[in-house]
């Protein structure tokens, strides 16, 4: 079968240069601001990646990890998009009882499959394996994370050094110091300096991005100056939790947010370099998340259609 996947993909410029440096380097960082195309990006590679394998080593059934932080986001950033934007002469996206949503490729193009999951329960993966590993939005994760996934990736038939941990990320969220030592400072740890040559990072901005309405940046532009550097510029130069003015460097993070002149939360978290952060709620005080009913709504009405 000969498939032009370049014209089927038409990347950006930007994203052309991205797939291109995941060639070379084994854990790749994609992003910077927002609107850079990278939920698009990541799956495509995901689906590069399986065809790329089964071409080189004629190893069929390979199988690709693309992680999102929980179910919603996993629905929302891909599956949603999947369903109706992969050609049926690439692959199909399938849901079954046992193994959730993989998009599978036909058999011509290896068979390879795409397997769309979570990250609510990492240590579910604990004997999983994969042939690469693609994650949205790594900066909403912890360090532990990273390490977690990247064990994971081995697949027989192909070689180590030609597996990858591809992922994406805005500037922000409890994993933004931990990302940006590794990929923007290149401040690696003792154990991990002899693979300072395998971490590689493309940023990518909305401008970069052709098809975005420029309408949406200048949106960006709009947003207050902290969140205007992080998602319109890309700048990683801001402290995680940075948009919170009240926010510390000692470690003792207090962060208050007054709402009519009451306490809406406290939030008690282990200083900018921390991975984790602790929320309390005071008594009383109330919120509906309207975002997450709607996504599970959204979630029941495509577990219906999978199910016809």
């Amino acid at each position: 079968m000969i498939l032009d996947l370049a014209a089927v993909i038409n990347p950006t410029v930007r994203q052309r240069e991205a797939f291109k440096a995941t060639l070379t380097s084994q854990f790749f960082l994609y992003g910077g601001a927002m609107g850079g195309g990278k939920s698009y990006f990541l799956r495509w590679w995901c689906i590069r990646e399986c065809i790329r394998l089964f071409a080189t080593y004629g190893v069929r059934g390979v199988r690709i990890g693309l992680f999102s932080m929980d179910y919603p986001t996993l629905l929302d950033r891909q599956i949603s998009r999947m369903v109706f934007e992969i050609p049926e002469h690439i692959g199909k996206i399938q849901k079954t009882q046992t193994d959730g949503f993989n998009l599978t490729l036909v058999p011509e193009l290896g068979g390879g499959t795409v397997a769309l999951r979570n990250l609510d329960n990492p240590s579910k993966y604990n004997s999983a394996e994969f042939a690469g590993i693609a994650i949205e939005e790594l900066t909403e994760n912890p360090e532990a994370i990273f390490h977690e996934l990247r064990k994971r990736i081995r697949w027989p038939g192909v070689p180590a050094s030609d597996m990858h941990f591809v992922a994406a990320a805005n500037p922000g969220g409890i994993g933004h110091a931990w990302v940006k030592k590794l990929w923007i400072d290149r401040d690696f740890p003792t154990e991990m300096r002899s693979m300072a040559g395998q971490f590689a990072y493309v940023p990518a901005k909305a401008q970069d991005n052709p098809h975005l309405d420029p309408a949406y940046y200048a949106q960006l532009l709009s947003l207050p100056e902290e969140m205007r550097k992080a998602y319109a510029e890309g700048s990683w130069d801001i402290f995680a939790g940075q948009y919170f003015k009240e926010w510390r460097k000692d470690g003792a993070n207090d962060l208050r947010a007054e709402r009519d002149g009451k306490l809406g939360c406290n939030c008690f978290g282990g200083g900018v370099g921390a991975s984790s952060s602790a929320f309390r709620v005071p008594r009383g005080c109330v919120t509906i998340f309207v975002p997450a009913l709607v996504a599970i709504v959204a979630i029941l009405v495509l577990e219906w259609w999978f199910d016809r």
